[in-house]
């Protein structure tokens, strides 16, 4: 999984995203290195954990069908990886990802900001 990056490393490494630019500018010299089965693994499994192991709606914001992730489920779990199990949730995706987007802001203010 993706835990060599150090805190901040990647932040002195390449500049930070400027405004109008994609976010996947900055995020993909991180990836540099990986397979793409080991990033498709993480976004996996980092969604399912943020959006409290439900899988529709990790299934919607990733764009993929609620069978292929079950798919994916499956293969990680058969290689032993630990998956998210689904939670009770109130809130919408929308409302998760406002709320992850305002945390990350407070973090990069506070220069505390790390990549998962």
């Amino acid at each position: 999984m993706l835990k060599h990056l150090q805190p901040n490393a990647a932040e002195q490494l390449f500049p930070t995203r400027t405004e109008g630019s994609p976010a996947l500018v900055t995020i993909v010299p991180w990836l540099v290195g990986y397979t793409i089965e080991e990033v498709e693994r993480e976004l996996i499994l980092s969604s399912l954990a943020h959006f409290r192991g439900n899988r529709t709606w990790t299934a919607n914001v990733l764009g993929i069908s609620i069978r292929t992730l079950r798919n994916k489920i499956h293969e990680y779990t058969a290689q032993g990886v630990a998956v998210a199990r689904p939670q009770t949730v109130t809130e919408t995706p929308q409302e998760l990802l406002y709320q992850q987007s305002n945390l990350n802001a407070e973090e990069r203010a506070l220069g505390q900001h790390r990549p998962s």
